[in-house]
Order: C-alpha cells, then sequence, then structure tokens
C-alpha cells in the first residue's frame, strides 16, 4: 500500500500536448501562437524575407523590426546576404521580438568575422508566450524612444484586408499597442510585410491605425504580399483584395484631389507583390498612381518599380 502511494507520488505529471499542421506533436511549453505559423506558408514568408533584405536594406541602416514569423525570416535573410557577400552591412537592429533577437545572436557568434559590426538592440517589456516578444508600456518606449531613429521599420500582422475597409488586424489584445508603435513611430520608410494567407482575413482584434496616421510620420508606407500562382485556389481572394485596394486608392486620390492639406499629399503609398522566388511578381499599385492616371502602366515591367531609394 505504502508503495503504491510512494508511486503514485513520483508518477510525472503528462504535459498537455496539440498537433501542430505537419502532423508533429508539442509539448505545451511549445504550443504558441508564433510557433504554430512558423509552419503555415512558410516558403512564402521567406519569400517575403529574402525580398525585404534584398530590395530595401542598405550598408549602415538603422532597422526595427516587429514580433512575428515572417519577420524572423527576414532576419534570416539578412544574415543569408551579408554571409553570402562575405561583407557585413554594419546594420543596427532593434526589435521586440525574442526569436529574431536570437537568430542574430546565434549568426554574430557564428559569422564574428562578417557580423561583428551588426548591433543588435532588444527593446524592454513584459513578455508575451504566444508570440515570444516584449509587449506592454516599456516596450513601447523602447520602440518610440527618441534615442535610436530608424530608417526603416518593418511590421507584420495576424490578419489584412481593404474591404470594407482598411484594416489591420492582430491575435492578441496586449500587442496591440506595440504593433501600433512600429506603425506610427518616427522613420523613413515603414513595410508591412503579409504574406498572401492573411490577406482578406477581417477577424481578430483591429489596430486604431489608418493610412493616414501610418504615414504621418513616415515618408513612404509599402505594403509586401505574396501573389501565388493562378492555379492556386488563394488567388482569387487575393485578387479581391487588390481590387479592393485599388479602389481604396481612388478614394484617397479623390479626397487628396479636394483638399491642398491634406496630409498624404508629397506621402508613398503602395502594394507590392512578390512570387515564391522573392521576385517582384508585379508592378507597384500606388496611391501616385491615381493621383496622375495619365501616367498608369498596365504591369509594363516587374523592374520599374522594383525598388525604392532610402538614401
Amino acid at each position: 500500500m505504502e508503495t503504491d502511494q510512494l508511486n503514485a507520488k513520483q508518477t510525472p505529471i503528462t504535459k498537455s500536448r496539440i498537433d501542430t499542421p505537419n502532423g508533429q506533436q508539442l509539448g505545451s511549453r511549445r504550443a504558441t501562437w508564433v510557433q504554430t505559423r512558423s509552419e503555415v506558408a512558410i516558403d512564402w514568408k521567406r519569400a517575403l524575407g529574402k525580398y525585404a533584405a534584398t530590395h530595401f536594406i542598405l550598408h549602415g541602416d538603422v532597422v526595427q523590426g516587429g514580433p512575428g514569423t515572417t519577420n524572423v525570416e527576414f532576419m534570416d535573410a539578412i544574415v543569408a546576404r551579408q554571409v553570402a557577400t562575405k561583407r557585413g552591412l554594419d546594420l543596427i537592429f532593434m526589435t521586440t521580438s525574442l526569436p529574431v533577437m536570437a537568430k542574430g545572436r546565434d549568426a554574430k557568434e557564428k559569422h564574428v568575422d562578417i557580423l561583428q559590426g551588426m548591433q543588435l538592440i532588444l527593446t524592454g517589456g513584459a513578455f508575451q508566450g504566444p508570440i515570444d516578444s516584449l509587449v506592454g508600456p516599456y516596450a513601447v518606449q523602447g520602440i518610440l524612444s527618441e534615442m535610436l531613429r530608424p530608417n526603416w521599420v518593418f511590421f507584420g500582422s495576424a490578419g489584412l484586408s481593404f474591404d470594407p475597409s482598411f484594416s489591420i488586424r492582430y491575435q492578441f489584445d496586449d500587442e496591440l499597442a506595440t504593433q501600433e508603435a512600429y506603425a506610427t513611430r518616427p522613420t523613413d520608410h515603414r513595410v508591412l510585410l503579409c504574406d498572401h494567407t492573411k490577406l482578406g482575413r477581417n477577424v481578430g482584434w483591429k489596430a486604431n491605425l489608418a493610412v493616414v496616421s501610418i504615414l504621418e510620420h513616415a515618408k513612404s508606407f509599402r505594403i509586401v504580399t505574396t501573389y501565388p500562382d493562378a492555379s492556386d485556389p488563394a488567388r482569387a481572394v487575393v485578387d479581391e483584395q487588390v481590387e479592393a485596394f485599388r479602389n481604396l486608392l481612388k478614394k484617397l486620390a479623390e479626397e487628396i484631389g479636394k483638399d491642398e492639406n491634406h496630409p498624404l499629399h508629397g506621402k508613398e503609398f503602395a502594394l507590392r507583390l512578390v512570387n515564391k522566388s522573392g521576385e517582384v511578381a508585379k508592378d507597384d499599385i500606388s496611391l501616385e498612381d491615381y493621383l496622375n492616371p495619365t501616367e498608369m502602366k498596365e504591369d509594363s515591367s516587374p523592374e520599374l518599380n522594383n525598388r525604392i531609394k532610402p538614401h
């Protein structure tokens, strides 16, 4: 009897398990939002990361990168670019994301000779387990700090829709403040990296963001998403959202045309579509096209708007 009681006391507690999209079972400590989402549309997220790292970033840039699995791929691509060329970019990279920081840290330790000039900065904040990132007022203060002004800010979303109106959504309410800080802090260029599986996803917590507020303290705002092949069932949803984005631009252009003091005067706002190879699939769809309709082109050359000149 005593032996049975002793064995019962020593019986380990079995951790709860969860099935991931690839059929693997993970212990509860790993069953986080970011872990599960990292296995969704991974090739497309890599394409976004590759595109951003090779088409936007220049030597000496100061970059802020938000949480999310796409920004993890972005850091991987930044490292891969420098290792491939055997030449460091001497970047300053600030983030609230623990996986992004870990990727950069491990790369610096492995490629000391190449990446020794890359500065990695982690903001303060409260740990948010499911997204494996820092949130709360300390994190917001770090993102907004005037001590370090970035010329590039990259952030993500759990959902993005242009119909019936512009909305960016997230899974957790306690991440809204930090995401809104990334979307509004002063910078030169702001980029939303969002694969096509999130387009039209108008569910979750809506961020208090509008095109005007996102561009208030930035010169440009580009949404970079992926464009599946015509045979992919998801293509129809993407095309619907692209058309909704065009309608949004038409509305904004009309408002700007009626108001010479409109806050979007002189601002760049565009949607960019890339393929699974991480290259431009179609020309930018931009606000400028609707402000100057005589200059609009019908997908004339994928290379025309392939790059922003950040300096």
